[in-house]
């Protein structure tokens, strides 16, 4: 943790106004981006972008495409060039994108990372430029996603394909490209009956916690309930609860339908009632020593812009999750933002792992879950500062 930033946050008065904590923290992110970015490419370097360093935040080039967190730093420039207007934010943003267009139109094969360069890195520019390259290039590559990830049989995109005849369905998907109003009518209509399959399937508890995955055999039928991340299946892991909520508001926001609304608030109801006193959640809810767990911020910045996004659209809703939206903001901007505007202390992995290891005692490069610098976390602390100071602009 930079301890300078948060003591220069935390000698500010008591009743400092929170959209001016919000701007000063959006200030540190512009200043630490451009200058991570200039360091990338001034001086004539060259290359694409690399998987973020975890434990730094900094980025480096490569001769080749790394998906997955080239997307979301593209799509955190974007929001800075219309939050401040500078033109090199907007400039390095097409740069990026361009560097990895054919890489995405001639992908043979997508997987979570790289939808995540199609949504934030495609989706975003096509959004923002308007230009119908960037519009054409993202129709096409999100209809060819749709198609390689749907199953007709289960009514769902499926996240893993196993070798005895199983699939797995995850409710927090790798299906970004799909939460667009660009979207063809087909894709649109899966996705639709995808989140029907997850309502179907209780994958919301009674409770509004959610179980992460769902697994069919013989590619058809419902087998059990499993975990990726969590403590066990009965697990719900913060991150995942989070993703949950951002993707039943995003399809509300397409479809306009009421049971998609009625799920977004169960999951942020359950969020209010699980979060700590201090806003951020550890790894996962219902961890039987959650004290020896990581915070995880990244889950707490989705969490809040799936809140925000909500009463935007039901803002009768404010008086319910507007102190734990600015709460949860002013506490990440005051104790988890770093210099360079970095957001520290996210967290991932497979707790499961734990009981497989045999090293004793466990290396800390092994012990899951892992506390770390996420790209993620970097970018949806971003989204919801911005939507927060600039709420008549549509992302």
């Amino acid at each position: 943790m930079n301890e300078s930033k948060a003591f220069r946050f935390n000698s500010e008065p008591e009743n400092q106004k929170y959209l001016d904590i919000l701007d000063y923290s959006m200030n540190i992110i512009a200043d630490g981006s451009n200058l991570q970015m200039k360091h990338l490419f001034d001086g004539g370097n060259s290359g694409k972008i690399q998987r973020m360093n975890n434990r730094t935040g900094r980025y480096s080039l490569g001769p080749n495409y790394a998906s997955g967190d080239v997307g979301l730093l593209i799509g955190r420039l974007w929001l800075l060039f219309l939050h401040s207007g500078k033109t090199q934010f907007q400039e390095w943003a097409l740069d990026l994108i361009s560097q990895i267009e054919e890489d995405l139109l001639n992908k043979a094969s997508f997987d979570c990372s790289s939808t995540l360069d199609v949504f934030f890195g495609l989706n975003h520019t096509a959004k923002i430029t308007g230009f119908e390259k960037w519009k054409y290039l993202f129709s096409k590559v999100s209809s060819t996603i749709s198609n390689e990830f749907w199953n007709e049989t289960a009514k769902c995109f499926v996240s893993t394909k196993y070798e005895e005849k199983q699939l797995s369905m995850d409710i927090t998907g790798g299906m970004l490209p799909l939460h667009s109003e660009n979207i063809s009518k087909k894709s649109e209509e899966r996705l639709i009956k995808h989140f029907d399959t997850i309502l179907d399937l209780n994958m919301i508890r009674p409770n509004g916690s959610v179980r992460q995955c769902a697994v069919f055999d013989s590619f058809s039928d419902f087998s059990h309930y499993s975990t990726n991340h969590g403590y066990e299946v009965f697990d719900s892991v913060a991150k995942t609860h989070a993703s949950s909520m951002l993707n039943f508001i995003s399809v509300y926001e397409i479809t306009g339908h009421q049971r998609f609304l009625d799920a977004t608030i169960k999951l942020a109801n359950y969020w209010c009632e699980s979060i700590p006193e201090d806003w951020v959640p550890r790894y996962d809810f219902t961890d039987p020593d959650p004290k020896t767990k990581p915070k995880d911020s990244c889950a707490a910045s989705i969490a809040v812009v799936a809140m925000i996004r909500l009463c935007k659209i039901r803002p009768e809703l404010n008086a319910h999750y507007r102190l734990i939206i600015e709460e949860t903001l002013k506490t990440l901007s005051k104790k988890y933002l770093a210099e360079g505007g970095i957001l520290l202390h996210s967290s991932w992995g497979d707790q499961r792992w734990h009981s497989a290891l045999k090293f004793k005692p466990v290396p800390s490069n092994l012990v899951f879950p892992q506390e770390e610098i996420l790209p993620l976390g970097n970018y949806f602390f971003v989204e919801a500062i911005f939507r927060e100071l600039n709420p008549s602009i549509k992302i």
